[in-house]
Protein backbone atom coordinates (compact mmCIF):
# COMPACT_ATOMS: atom_id res chain seq x y z
CA UNK A 1 0.00 0.00 0.00
CA UNK A 2 2.72 2.70 0.91
CA UNK A 3 4.68 1.34 -2.43
CA UNK A 4 1.18 2.51 -4.04
CA UNK A 5 1.27 5.82 -2.82
CA UNK A 6 4.47 6.78 -2.89
CA UNK A 7 3.93 5.87 -6.87
CA UNK A 8 0.73 7.69 -7.04
CA UNK A 9 2.14 10.80 -5.44
CA UNK A 10 5.48 10.87 -7.90
CA UNK A 11 2.98 10.22 -10.62
CA UNK A 12 0.91 13.28 -9.67
CA UNK A 13 4.23 15.26 -9.03
CA UNK A 14 5.67 14.63 -12.49
CA UNK A 15 2.16 15.32 -13.86
CA UNK A 16 1.76 18.81 -12.26
CA UNK A 17 5.94 19.20 -13.50
CA UNK A 18 5.23 18.59 -16.95
CA UNK A 19 1.44 20.28 -16.83
CA UNK A 20 3.95 23.27 -15.91
CA UNK A 21 7.21 22.99 -17.98
CA UNK A 22 4.65 22.85 -21.44
CA UNK A 23 2.16 25.38 -19.95
CA UNK A 24 2.00 28.32 -22.10
CA UNK A 25 1.20 32.08 -21.57
CA UNK A 26 -1.20 32.81 -24.15
CA UNK A 27 -0.28 36.03 -25.85
CA UNK A 28 -3.02 38.76 -26.05
CA UNK A 29 -4.67 41.60 -27.95
CA UNK A 30 -4.32 44.82 -26.70
CA UNK A 31 -5.05 46.88 -29.65
CA UNK A 32 -7.07 46.49 -32.44
CA UNK A 33 -7.91 49.22 -35.68
CA UNK A 34 -9.47 48.16 -38.70
CA UNK A 35 -10.64 44.34 -39.26
CA UNK A 36 -7.91 42.45 -38.23
CA UNK A 37 -8.63 38.50 -37.98
CA UNK A 38 -7.48 35.36 -36.11
CA UNK A 39 -7.05 31.71 -37.87
CA UNK A 40 -6.75 29.20 -34.67
CA UNK A 41 -4.05 26.25 -35.12
CA UNK A 42 -6.95 24.44 -34.23
CA UNK A 43 -9.62 25.76 -36.85
CA UNK A 44 -9.95 26.27 -39.85
CA UNK A 45 -12.07 29.34 -39.86
CA UNK A 46 -10.76 33.17 -39.61
CA UNK A 47 -12.40 34.79 -36.32
CA UNK A 48 -12.81 38.59 -36.02
CA UNK A 49 -10.14 39.23 -33.40
CA UNK A 50 -10.63 41.59 -30.50
CA UNK A 51 -9.18 43.67 -27.97
CA UNK A 52 -8.70 41.01 -24.93
CA UNK A 53 -8.54 38.18 -27.68
CA UNK A 54 -6.32 35.28 -26.44
CA UNK A 55 -3.38 34.11 -29.07
CA UNK A 56 -1.57 30.88 -28.32
CA UNK A 57 1.18 29.19 -30.61
CA UNK A 58 0.28 28.39 -33.66
CA UNK A 59 -2.45 30.98 -34.52
CA UNK A 60 -2.37 33.10 -37.69
CA UNK A 61 -3.45 36.96 -37.56
CA UNK A 62 -3.92 38.57 -40.66
CA UNK A 63 -4.54 42.53 -41.23
CA UNK A 64 -6.61 44.28 -44.10
CA UNK A 65 -5.90 47.38 -45.27
CA UNK A 66 -5.70 50.60 -42.97
CA UNK A 67 -5.71 47.72 -40.03
CA UNK A 68 -3.52 47.21 -37.13
CA UNK A 69 -3.21 45.21 -34.33
CA UNK A 70 -1.07 45.25 -31.27
CA UNK A 71 -0.07 42.21 -29.23
CA UNK A 72 1.34 41.60 -25.83
CA UNK A 73 3.62 38.61 -25.63
CA UNK A 74 4.29 38.42 -22.10
CA UNK A 75 3.33 38.60 -18.62
CA UNK A 76 5.91 41.27 -17.62
CA UNK A 77 4.21 43.39 -20.19
CA UNK A 78 7.52 44.32 -22.20
CA UNK A 79 7.72 42.80 -25.16
CA UNK A 80 5.20 42.86 -27.76
CA UNK A 81 4.80 43.42 -31.71
CA UNK A 82 2.64 45.90 -33.91
CA UNK A 83 1.28 44.12 -36.81
CA UNK A 84 0.90 46.80 -39.89
CA UNK A 85 -2.05 46.76 -42.16
CA UNK A 86 -2.10 44.02 -45.11
CA UNK A 87 0.07 41.45 -43.04
CA UNK A 88 0.06 37.77 -42.80
CA UNK A 89 1.43 36.51 -39.51
CA UNK A 90 1.95 33.30 -37.74
CA UNK A 91 2.70 33.40 -33.99
CA UNK A 92 5.18 30.00 -33.53
CA UNK A 93 8.34 28.85 -31.26
CA UNK A 94 10.70 26.99 -31.37
CA UNK A 95 11.15 26.09 -27.38
CA UNK A 96 8.06 24.27 -25.76
CA UNK A 97 5.79 26.75 -23.99
CA UNK A 98 6.77 29.97 -24.85
CA UNK A 99 6.39 32.30 -28.03
CA UNK A 100 9.79 33.41 -29.54
CA UNK A 101 9.11 32.91 -33.12
CA UNK A 102 6.93 34.97 -36.38
CA UNK A 103 6.37 33.72 -39.32
CA UNK A 104 5.93 36.79 -41.95
CA UNK A 105 4.41 35.68 -45.13
CA UNK A 106 3.95 39.23 -46.44
CA UNK A 107 3.35 42.57 -44.67
CA UNK A 108 5.25 44.74 -41.90
CA UNK A 109 5.68 43.85 -38.24
CA UNK A 110 7.31 46.18 -35.17
CA UNK A 111 8.65 44.12 -32.34
CA UNK A 112 10.06 45.18 -28.94
CA UNK A 113 11.37 42.19 -26.80
CA UNK A 114 12.80 42.19 -23.35
CA UNK A 115 15.99 40.62 -22.97
CA UNK A 116 15.93 36.68 -22.83
CA UNK A 117 17.58 34.28 -20.43
CA UNK A 118 21.04 33.22 -21.85
CA UNK A 119 20.89 31.11 -25.17
CA UNK A 120 17.35 32.41 -26.12
CA UNK A 121 16.51 33.74 -29.49
CA UNK A 122 13.41 35.70 -30.90
CA UNK A 123 12.96 35.08 -34.25
CA UNK A 124 10.97 36.54 -37.14
CA UNK A 125 11.04 34.16 -40.34
CA UNK A 126 10.32 35.33 -44.08
CA UNK A 127 10.24 33.00 -47.15
CA UNK A 128 14.07 33.37 -47.34
CA UNK A 129 15.39 35.23 -44.14
CA UNK A 130 15.88 35.36 -40.93
CA UNK A 131 16.28 37.65 -38.43
CA UNK A 132 16.60 36.98 -34.82
CA UNK A 133 17.69 38.84 -31.52
CA UNK A 134 18.10 38.28 -27.95
CA UNK A 135 16.04 41.03 -26.68
CA UNK A 136 15.92 44.53 -28.66
CA UNK A 137 13.61 46.50 -31.01
CA UNK A 138 13.28 46.35 -34.42
CA UNK A 139 10.88 45.92 -37.56
CA UNK A 140 10.54 43.50 -40.40
CA UNK A 141 8.82 44.46 -43.52
CA UNK A 142 8.12 41.73 -46.25
CA UNK A 143 7.06 42.06 -49.60
CA UNK A 144 7.54 39.43 -52.54
CA UNK A 145 10.05 41.21 -53.53
CA UNK A 146 12.58 42.08 -50.79
CA UNK A 147 12.60 42.00 -47.20
CA UNK A 148 13.56 45.08 -45.17
CA UNK A 149 15.37 44.69 -41.74
CA UNK A 150 15.29 47.90 -39.52
CA UNK A 151 16.82 48.25 -35.81
CA UNK A 152 15.87 50.47 -33.36
CA UNK A 153 17.86 49.09 -30.58
CA UNK A 154 20.61 46.98 -29.35
CA UNK A 155 21.43 44.57 -32.93
CA UNK A 156 19.86 42.04 -34.67
CA UNK A 157 21.67 39.02 -36.82
CA UNK A 158 20.16 38.79 -40.18
CA UNK A 159 20.62 35.48 -42.31
CA UNK A 160 19.49 35.30 -45.98
CA UNK A 161 18.76 31.84 -47.44
CA UNK A 162 18.16 30.62 -51.45
CA UNK A 163 15.35 28.60 -52.39
CA UNK A 164 16.80 25.16 -51.03
CA UNK A 165 16.98 27.31 -47.90
CA UNK A 166 21.06 27.48 -48.41
CA UNK A 167 22.33 29.36 -46.10
CA UNK A 168 23.61 32.36 -48.29
CA UNK A 169 25.33 34.50 -45.68
CA UNK A 170 25.15 36.20 -42.02
CA UNK A 171 25.15 39.88 -40.97
CA UNK A 172 24.52 41.85 -37.84
CA UNK A 173 22.21 44.83 -37.89
CA UNK A 174 23.46 47.53 -35.29
CA UNK A 175 21.50 49.82 -33.77
CA UNK A 176 20.88 53.03 -36.09
CA UNK A 177 20.91 51.20 -39.34
CA UNK A 178 18.51 49.28 -41.72
CA UNK A 179 19.42 46.48 -44.39
CA UNK A 180 17.56 45.51 -47.75
CA UNK A 181 17.52 41.49 -48.48
CA UNK A 182 16.49 40.74 -51.76
CA UNK A 183 14.55 37.52 -52.39
CA UNK A 184 16.45 34.16 -52.50
CA UNK A 185 19.63 36.62 -52.45
CA UNK A 186 21.94 37.75 -50.01
CA UNK A 187 21.93 41.12 -47.77
CA UNK A 188 22.72 44.47 -49.20
CA UNK A 189 25.06 47.16 -47.57
CA UNK A 190 23.60 48.69 -44.19
CA UNK A 191 21.53 52.11 -44.58
CA UNK A 192 21.19 55.01 -41.88
CA UNK A 193 17.29 55.03 -40.41
CA UNK A 194 15.92 58.59 -41.33
CA UNK A 195 13.91 60.56 -39.62
CA UNK A 196 10.67 58.79 -40.92
CA UNK A 197 11.89 55.31 -39.46
CA UNK A 198 12.89 56.41 -36.47
CA UNK A 199 9.52 58.30 -35.78
CA UNK A 200 7.18 55.42 -37.08
CA UNK A 201 8.85 53.39 -34.36
CA UNK A 202 8.71 55.88 -31.35
CA UNK A 203 4.97 56.41 -32.15
CA UNK A 204 4.57 52.50 -32.24
CA UNK A 205 6.32 52.61 -28.78
CA UNK A 206 3.99 55.38 -27.37
CA UNK A 207 0.88 53.98 -28.70
CA UNK A 208 1.32 49.98 -26.76
CA UNK A 209 2.14 51.94 -23.69
CA UNK A 210 -1.08 53.97 -23.62
CA UNK A 211 -2.83 50.21 -24.81
CA UNK A 212 -1.73 48.50 -21.67
CA UNK A 213 -2.59 51.46 -19.23
CA UNK A 214 -5.76 49.85 -18.51
CA UNK A 215 -4.07 46.96 -17.16
CA UNK A 216 -0.86 48.05 -15.61
CA UNK A 217 -1.75 50.68 -13.50
CA UNK A 218 -1.27 54.22 -12.74
CA UNK A 219 2.81 52.90 -12.58
CA UNK A 220 2.20 52.50 -16.43
CA UNK A 221 0.09 56.14 -17.16
CA UNK A 222 3.76 57.91 -15.58
CA UNK A 223 5.83 55.98 -18.08
CA UNK A 224 3.44 56.64 -20.87
CA UNK A 225 3.11 60.10 -20.29
CA UNK A 226 6.21 61.09 -20.17
CA UNK A 227 6.80 58.72 -23.20
CA UNK A 228 4.20 60.75 -24.83
CA UNK A 229 5.59 64.34 -24.33
CA UNK A 230 8.77 63.57 -25.40
CA UNK A 231 8.07 61.79 -28.77
CA UNK A 232 5.74 64.51 -30.07
CA UNK A 233 8.88 67.01 -29.22
CA UNK A 234 10.84 64.84 -31.04
CA UNK A 235 8.40 64.01 -33.96
CA UNK A 236 8.12 68.67 -33.85
CA UNK A 237 11.62 68.92 -34.15
CA UNK A 238 12.09 66.02 -37.15
CA UNK A 239 9.10 67.50 -38.84
CA UNK A 240 11.22 70.55 -38.96
CA UNK A 241 14.11 69.00 -40.04
CA UNK A 242 12.37 67.22 -42.45
CA UNK A 243 10.82 69.96 -43.92
CA UNK A 244 13.81 72.07 -44.34
CA UNK A 245 15.43 69.37 -45.91
CA UNK A 246 17.82 68.49 -43.36
CA UNK A 247 16.18 65.64 -41.79
CA UNK A 248 17.81 62.39 -43.60
CA UNK A 249 21.52 63.92 -43.51
CA UNK A 250 23.49 61.46 -42.13
CA UNK A 251 26.82 61.91 -40.49
CA UNK A 252 27.83 58.38 -41.46
CA UNK A 253 28.78 57.28 -44.88
CA UNK A 254 30.13 54.54 -46.86
CA UNK A 255 29.51 51.57 -44.01
CA UNK A 256 28.67 48.25 -45.31
CA UNK A 257 27.38 44.88 -43.89
CA UNK A 258 30.00 42.99 -41.25
CA UNK A 259 29.84 39.27 -40.10
CA UNK A 260 29.24 38.98 -36.07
Amino acid sequence: MRKYCAFLISFVALLVLGLSLFSVYAAKIVYVKGRVEVQPSSANIWQRAKKGTEINIGDSIRTARHSEAQVLLDESKKSFIDIAEQTLVIINSTSAGRINKLDLSHGKIFASVDKLQAGGVFEVSTPSSVAGVRGTSWSVASSSKRDEISVYKDSVFVEAYDKLKKLLSKITVPEGFKVIVERFGSPGELIPLNGRDKKSWRRTKSKFLKNIRNISGSGIDKISGIADKSGQISDQLEDKQEDSGIGDREEYRGKTSYEP
